[in-house]
């Protein structure tokens, strides 16, 4: 906004000059001026209504990617507690398995040979 006051007191201190003076090229200049002036004030709104969008749109984007994050956590864990129920239903089938196999005298399971229960 100072800087918009500032470029306005230009405008106006270039007007009052252009008054003063009674050559119709300086109040043309003047004029000119006048409207390169405007016309940079009204890219400098464009590039701030942009920048203002950019900054509305940052905490939209870090919740989304907080979303993601937790989502990504929640099958994370789920996927662990898969491999731990899985390696246990392993483990007891192992276990049923060594028990029908192995020796009863010596309680070593065959290495070669056809398996006889």
């Amino acid at each position: 906004k100072r800087k918009l006051q500032n470029e306005k007191q230009v405008v106006e201190d270039v007007d009052e000059k252009g008054k003063e003076d009674s050559g119709d090229n300086e109040t043309e200049v003047a004029s000119i001026r006048i409207q390169e002036l405007q016309e940079h004030i009204y890219v400098i709104e464009k590039e701030n209504d942009v920048i203002k969008k950019d900054r509305d749109c940052i905490p939209k984007d870090r919740d989304a990617i907080k979303k993601e994050r937790d989502a990504f956590k929640k099958d994370s864990d789920a996927i662990k507690k898969d491999r731990d129920n899985i390696k246990k239903d392993s483990d007891a089938f192992k276990e049923i398995c060594r028990d029908q196999v192995e020796c009863p005298v010596c309680l070593e399971g065959p290495t070669s040979g056809p398996v006889h229960a």
